[in-house]
């Protein structure tokens, strides 16, 4: 029987003495590990890749986010550009049509 430390914070396995990553321990060394063991390093396996999952999935809805913040930003600044282009469009309108006709003043 092995003499395992397991630590659920960072997903470290400690066999005998020796350290291993959850996802990096040998076969050989499972495989001398009884059911109970082995039982308990596969649940924590799957609490990992939950864990890496859930914080990948988290890492691309930040990133759908900021893209859209961005996407907001350009359409706002868009918008603002295509005010200011009507604003400007109409005052040359008004100052062609002041020289056009200087009386309607």
């Amino acid at each position: 029987m092995a003499i395992i430390h397991v630590c659920y914070q960072h997903f470290i396995v400690t066999i005998n003495g020796v350290g291993y990553g959850i996802m990096k321990v040998p076969k050989e060394v499972f495989d001398e590990l009884d059911w109970e063991e082995q039982l308990e390093l596969i649940f924590l396996e799957a609490d990992y890749l939950r864990a890496r999952y859930e914080h990948e999935e988290a890492m691309r809805r930040a990133r759908e986010a900021a893209r859209l913040r961005r996407l907001e930003e350009q359409e706002r600044i868009i918008g603002f550009a295509m005010t200011m282009s009507k604003i400007l469009h109409r005052k040359e309108e008004m100052r062609k049509k002041q020289k056009e006709d200087p009386s309607s003043s």
